[in-house]
């Protein structure tokens, strides 16, 4: 932004027009709009005549970059606006629309005043003569006309902006100007007639906390817009939106009186109806700001009375499919299922719908079944209301909703919506199903579980806040105090569960716990046809026919609802859409609607049958394995050796030439290779592959330096210390030419790439107490495990010397492991939903991918599971943050007592078996990375690499916390040596 500004002023390049100039000002507008989501407190001035607000005023010492984007633009549009004033360029009545809308909201009232009234000088001199005082103003069209009042409204002077649209209207000189009253002139042929202007005066009056004066501009125009009923287009909303904005506004939402909370309803259905008489079209977005009102000043009789005496037909004509009336909905349903609450604590659920007042309002699990609809693309529907409902704020609204109601079954299905649309839950997320699980008794289904992250705290302050809970008596303390149990007894502190291992995680954690809320609910319940005491198994089963009563209803039966949503083409959001998140694309709207109308119980009280819903899921289960796979789409990456071999395709990549498909590199210096015989650190291994790049790169500018002197101490002319410093010409072509392929085992540790900017303290703490180790890395792709029984293989290769592009690169790291997995009777698929790496079927990875590649030379590089110890770190994370899928490991696949073993085909003669580890594997390995690769391998010289090694400290730890077992003989490597020079990490 500065150096566009820097350009914008440099006397010295040719100076921009004035239609350029104007064109400047209007992109840092919208830029400035785009980007002003959350807009910050105003800058205060000591002064109130100091031009603040101008850029020369801006002190020095703050950086541009730290602003916020909003006032980057606006001290951006006053500097373009200086160099038009120093160039003498009469500024446009447009440009200073644009710059004051910008001005809005970030300047204090009298920096406001002091802009307006300087951009109103400007374009209406006050030296000019009365007539060309006119002619200027006649050049200001109604959209600056609008702003200027704003800009005064905003100043609190909106009798300024008044008395501008005055004369401006008589510099008009319009025909047919009409009388409304004899006080009040209203142009109603000229500014009378735009919406733009009305909204501007009304919105005026609301920042000048003036709201009488708004209501009588309001009422002027309902006037005018009766009076001239052929020359005036049909009555608009947007004057009635700004007041009652104005309204919602200007209350304060905390400790309302009740009179005073029916006064401000009123007033705004009072508005409502006044659009119905004035016949006003009423759209959904109207009902959701009404409504929205209603549940934050915690009127609920109010918006009842208005939903089934004025707008019930309203919301039944438009289906409740409209992104902000679906989330107004959630917080009336919110506000009222809480008051029901207080006023009956015994209650159990809150069912809206006995009630005869809420006739007319949708059931939540309706609301939750539209979303759906709108989500899945099921509706016809705007990109832009599909990515509202496929967003994180209205799947928090409607959590919020089946939690406050206690409907916990809905609830875990539109937890199951954040993995299924691929959205990240909050933290926000986690509280709304946590805080109302406390407040609701539940504090049983919150205790943590042997090996998870716990929190403790004072018995004493914990029952301080079980008393702030109840708001009627102590009856939700005290039984929250029964469900403590023998714990709170015989400790002073008392745990609960803290936040899961990874942000990931969570709506599993979440929807474990709802489901012991569930069965808490229904073990206290009188149930209609059960007789006696049930057993655990019982209870479960119900729970589990609960929340599958629940997805069918909200989510269609089994087989209205596809759980892989692929197509050849692009969808409408994907292709139109930049506003959603990349991590929720990959859905195509259906080209027909689901037309489920499930009426079953919330929590399938009345059920004599779950038996037969068991059964029947099976069989529908039956019937989808039976039926033939559906064709995997296409993928940039290649996806199986023995695949591409039938079909003759070629290069693995479409980016590799038709010159290097069979290109042979064996005429290449061999990749040097080296098994680390011990654990190595993640840190030390990280070192060790910086210290062989920058030994690679140290040469070359060694050789650079050579070639320029004739010295032979090509080190001590270049300034580097990771190479020889007698080193000759040919040791060091030697060296900027060797690639090295590191094959080891890590001890254990979590990685993230670099989506991540810095760590989570509560996942680190929590995945360090299991004994392994936590980074993030520089490396592409999400979390993942790296421990003992994984063969972890870093290339480090000068890809330009093989003419491969990354993508290619990735390719054949994966064939590599494709052909060794072959090799010992391993069969693999295609990634499923366009994913890396190497999956032995659908739903198990095998092999993970992460590569980085710096100035064309490559580090990071595979992990392939190989022992069974391998996987158990990754019960604890979701795997590269894949929902629904699972690391398996090569003993697994081979055991021939294991789960997989009557999938894998008959081995022959050549396979090893189960009893194979690491180090062999890591053998086998060389011979199908050269094969694939094309180049010579060449076992590192023992002096090359040298390792010190020690024991492992943690070995107990990681035993019973990780379930990672270390033999005694296997050993940790503390420090490693590379031609003689230390790795420091």
């Amino acid at each position: 932004m500065a150096a566009f500004v820097d350009d914008v002023a440099n006397p010295n390049r040719t100076p921009f027009s004035l239609d350029e100039m104007q064109q400047f000002v209007v992109g840092m507008r919208i830029q400035s709009a785009k980007h002003a989501t959350t807009r910050p407190a105003p800058k205060r001035t000591s002064s109130t005549t100091g031009e603040l607000w101008r850029p020369s005023r801006l002190d020095p010492s703050i950086s541009a970059k730290s602003l916020e984007i909003p006032i980057q633009c606006a001290y951006a549009i006053a500097a373009i606006y200086d160099v038009c004033l120093e160039r003498q360029m009469q500024p446009t009545a447009k440009m200073i629309s644009a710059m004051l809308s910008s001005f809005l909201g970030l300047l204090s009232p009298d920096q406001m005043y002091q802009a307006a009234q300087t951009a109103l000088q400007h374009l209406v001199p006050s030296t000019a003569s009365a007539a060309d005082q006119d002619v200027h103003l006649r050049r200001i069209n109604h959209h600056a006309l609008s702003s200027f009042i704003h800009a005064f409204g905003r100043s609190r002077k909106p009798e300024e902006g008044e008395a501008l649209l005055s004369r401006w209207a008589k510099a008009q000189r319009a025909d047919g100007f009409t009388i409304v009253h004899a006080d009040e002139p209203v142009d109603v042929t000229g500014w009378g007639g735009n919406v733009v202007v009305w909204q501007s005066l009304i919105k005026s009056r609301v920042d000048a906390d003036d709201m009488d004066g708004a209501r009588n501009w309001l009422h002027r125009y309902r006037l005018a817009s009766q009076h001239v009923g052929k020359h005036y287009p049909s009555t608009q909303s947007e004057p009635y939106l700004a007041y009652m904005a104005g309204i919602r506004s200007k209350v304060e939402l905390r400790k309302l009186s009740t009179s005073r909370v029916q006064r401000v309803s009123e007033e705004v259905c009072q508005v409502v109806r006044l659009m119905i008489a004035d016949h006003v079209p009423v759209d959904s977005s109207i009902i959701a700001f009404v409504l929205d009102l209603e549940a934050r000043v915690g009127n609920v009789d109010g918006s009842a009375t208005l939903i089934r005496n004025e707008l019930s037909g309203i919301i039944e004509a438009n289906q409740v499919y409209d992104a902000e009336l679906l989330r107004a909905l959630f917080r009336i349903h919110n506000s009222a299922a809480k008051k029901a609450s207080t006023l009956a604590l015994e209650s159990t659920t809150v069912d809206l719908q006995k009630t005869g007042k809420w006739k007319g309002l949708p059931s939540s699990r309706t609301l939750i079944r539209s979303l759906v609809q709108v989500g899945e693309g099921n509706v016809v529907s705007s990109t832009e209301n599909i990515a509202s409902c496929r967003s994180r704020r209205m799947l928090n609204a409607a959590l919020m909703t089946a939690m406050s109601e206690r409907d916990y079954p809905a609830a875990v299905v539109v937890l199951n919506l954040f993995e299924r649309w691929r959205i990240t839950p909050s933290q926000s997320t986690y509280t709304y199903v946590i805080n109302p699980l406390a407040s609701q008794g539940h504090y049983q289904a919150l205790l943590p579980e042997p090996g998870e992250t716990k929190l403790s705290a004072s018995k004493l302050n914990f029952h301080t806040t079980l008393q702030s809970i109840a708001r009627r008596g102590d009856v939700p303390a005290a039984l929250m105090r029964r469900t403590l149990g023998d714990q709170a007894n015989d400790s002073d502190t008392v745990h609960v569960s803290a936040r899961p291992s990874s942000t990931l995680r969570q709506t599993q954690y979440l929807v474990r716990i709802l489901n012991k809320a569930c069965a808490a609910e229904m073990q206290d319940l009188q149930l209609e046809g059960i007789k006696g005491e049930q057993d655990e198994g019982s209870l479960w089963k119900r729970v589990k026919s609960a929340i599958q009563a629940a997805q069918d209803e909200l989510l269609g039966t089994l087989e209205e609802r596809k759980d892989e949503l692929s197509s050849s083409s692009k969808s409408l959001l994907l292709s139109k859409a930049p506003t959603l998140s990349p991590h929720r694309r990959g859905f195509k709207p259906a080209s027909t609607a689901c037309t489920s109308t499930s009426s079953i119980g919330r929590f399938g009280w009345r059920w004599n049958k779950n038996d037969g819903l068991d059964h029947a899921r099976q069989e529908q289960s039956t019937k989808l394995t039976s039926t033939q796979p559906a064709p995997c789409r296409a993928r940039p990456f290649s996806t199986s050796a023995v695949r591409r071999d039938a079909d003759s395709s070629g290069a693995s990549c479409d980016l590799a030439s038709a010159s290097n498909k069979d290109k042979d590199f064996t005429h290449l210096e061999p990749v040097r290779a080296v098994y680390i015989p011990g654990f190595v650190p993640y840190k030390l291994g990280l070192a060790l592959q910086e210290h062989l790049v920058k030994q690679r790169s140290d040469a070359r500018a060694a050789l650079r330096a050579l070639h320029e002197t004739t010295s032979r101490s090509a080190s001590t002319l270049s300034g580097h210390s990771s190479i020889s410093a007698s080193g000759s010409q040919s040791a060091l072509e030697r060296q900027a030419s060797q690639d090295t392929l590191l094959l080891l085992q890590h001890r254990p540790v979590y990685t993230e790439g670099r989506r991540h900017e810095q760590e989570d303290s509560m996942v680190a703490n929590h995945l360090r107490w299991l004994g392994a180790d936590y980074y993030l890395t520089k490396r592409g792709g999400q979390i993942t495990y790296h421990g003992p029984g994984q063969l972890v293989g870093y290339p480090i290769l000068n890809l330009a010397s093989m003419g491969l592009a990354s993508r290619c690169y990735v390719d054949r790291i994966q064939d590599s492991l494709i052909s060794l997995l072959g090799s010992r009777g391993v069969p693999t698929v295609a990634p499923p939903d366009e994913h890396t790496g190497v999956w032995a079927d659908e739903y198990h990875k095998i092999a993970s991918i992460g590569i980085q590649v710096r100035h064309r030379i490559s580090s990071h590089g595979f992990a392939l599971n190989v022992e069974n110890r391998a996987i158990q770190g990754f019960k604890h994370i979701v795997a590269c943050g894949i929902v629904g899928r699972n690391m398996t490991c090569l003993h697994e696949r081979l055991d021939p007592s294991g789960p997989f073993a009557r999938y894998n085909p008959p081995r022959t003669r050549g396979h090893v078996h189960v009893d194979e580890n690491v180090q062999s594997i890591a053998s086998s390995y060389k011979t199908h990375f050269a094969h694939v690769f094309r180049r010579r391998i060449a076992d590192a010289a023992p002096q090359e690499f040298q390792f010190e090694l020690s024991p492992e400290r943690d070995s107990h730890t990681l035993a019973t916390r990780l379930h990672v077992h270390v033999h005694p003989t296997e050993s940790v490597v503390s420090a490693i040596r590379v031609d003689g020079r230390p790795v420091v990490h």
